[in-house]
């Protein structure tokens, strides 16, 4: 019976790490073939935008050139679906486009997307369509990988690092059938010796628990390890990306096209550096083991810091930021209380309205209050989540990460405060950090501030 219950335990092992791995390769498959989908319609709408705003179109079709444009198939096609132009046939040739789907959807709501078989089989025909103001539809198309070619190219390497996983899983599997039958195999061959100590039998399992929560906060300590190193590691060349789009941006030698597409790069680069910042301020954080370093600071000074280091980008958007309170001294960590008031207020200019105003106040609390786009009640307890948005298309067209309330909420636990935040849609935001009695530095109480 005990090689037979270690038969079945070592199948099953075996069974469920060769279906986990099946089932990460392809749904990893899946999301790298979606991603790559996604780019390819994405040029494609690029190319589309690009050639309906030059009138290259229009001049092809005058010229009626049957040249390739970098590899796309450029069609023309009226309201009726009969093809105007085309790059790569005839026009009277190609037939009428009105089932096409891009082409539905671009005369429903303005632009279509779709794939289909290409000659060869592995790969596809992929297809953005735009309806233009005329009425007429622009179409241009790419031949691409298919899925099949996506999971084909790696496939060795696949297997390779399938292989490799099972067997360590198998061993791994093995290795706890033996543990999980010790303690049995102990309470068979000495009933007495087991039976003579009261819950003798539990022990060993319970042991067990201890020795694996050991491991997976040892598992955790590396993986925060390993994030804060991966996080280190992209600003390098998060950096250079950034400096040479400037450099490319500001450089009036280059078409404007160009220009235009290095700011791009340039805003999305800086967009990434701040989240690999606060990423790695965030795996400090869960790190960070036992009471944080304290020190007496004023916050009333740290908060004029704050504000004179964010004056530039507020009066960009000429928004006006008032400070008033008085000193308050607490026994804080200087460098996070200065990221909780640099990150407040960077989030109430950053989702300010433009020519609005931003109110900080320090008396016995704080309060940072601002005339912003404001946040729908129903959401306002999520906000402190990582990674969420309340509106993920402004969030992402005004440059947030997601992180910032996460790191304040972090920091403000830390510390053993409260942060509240009221509003509405609107009307605007108002946080307001509390902190216990504990955390006041009283008058004639000892200094040890290190100003």
């Amino acid at each position: 019976m005990k090689m037979r219950m270690k038969r079945r335990l070592n199948g099953g092992f075996a069974l469920v790490a060769a279906a986990a791995i099946l089932t990460a390769l392809l749904c990893s498959s899946l999301m790298f073939f979606r991603i790559f989908q996604d780019h390819v319609f994405a040029d494609l709408k690029d190319t589309a935008r690009i050639l309906s705003e030059n009138g290259s179109v229009e001049k092809m079709a005058e010229e009626e050139q049957r040249s390739s444009v970098d590899g796309y198939r450029v069609t023309l096609i009226d309201g009726d679906g009969n093809a105007v132009y085309d790059n790569y046939i005839d026009a009277w040739r190609v037939e009428n486009q009105l089932r096409q789907p891009e082409v539905i959807q671009a005369l429903g709501t303005g632009a279509g997307t779709a794939s289909r078989r290409a000659d060869r089989a592995a790969e596809r025909w992929y297809f953005y369509a735009q309806r233009r103001e005329n009425g007429t539809v622009l179409r241009v198309g790419k031949v691409a990988d298919g899925f099949g070619q996506m999971i084909l190219k790696p496939l060795p390497w696949l297997i390779l690092a399938a292989a490799g996983i099972f067997a360590a899983c198998a061993g791994l599997g093995q290795g706890l059938t033996r543990r999980f039958l010790e303690p049995i195999r102990k309470v068979a061959e000495h009933p007495e010796e087991a039976m003579a100590e009261t819950y003798a039998e539990i022990r060993p399992l319970v042991e067990k628990i201890g020795t694996q929560q050991a491991r997976l906060l040892d598992h955790m300590r590396t993986q925060e390890a390993f994030t804060a190193n991966v996080t280190h590691e992209l600003k390098t060349p998060l950096t250079a990306i950034s400096g040479y789009a400037q450099l490319m941006e500001t450089d009036e030698s280059l078409p404007e096209e160009v220009c235009r597409y290095s700011s791009r790069i340039h805003e999305d680069s800086n967009r990434l550096l701040a989240m690999v910042d606060d990423i790695l301020s965030l795996s400090k954080l869960d790190a960070r083991e036992g009471e944080i370093e304290r020190e007496t600071v004023d916050l009333y000074e740290l908060a004029k810091i704050a504000v004179q280091g964010l004056s530039l980008a507020a009066a960009e958007k000429e928004i006006q930021i008032i400070l008033t309170g008085k000193p308050l001294r607490l026994k804080a960590n200087r460098k996070m209380m200065k990221q909780v008031l640099t990150n407040l207020l960077d989030n109430a200019i950053r989702y300010g309205q433009e020519g609005g105003c931003v109110w900080v106040e320090v008396s016995d609390h704080l309060e940072i209050k601002d005339t912003g786009i404001g946040i729908p009640k129903e959401q306002q307890g999520k906000i402190f989540e990582r990674f969420y948005r309340v509106d993920p298309d402004e969030s992402h067209r005004r440059g947030g990460t997601g992180l910032g309330l996460a790191i304040v909420s972090e920091i403000v636990e830390a510390h053993g405060a409260q942060i509240a935040v009221s509003g509405d849609v609107g009307v605007g935001t108002t946080f307001t950090v509390t902190f216990p009695e504990e955390m006041t530095v009283r008058e004639g109480e000892d200094d040890v501030s290190e100003n």
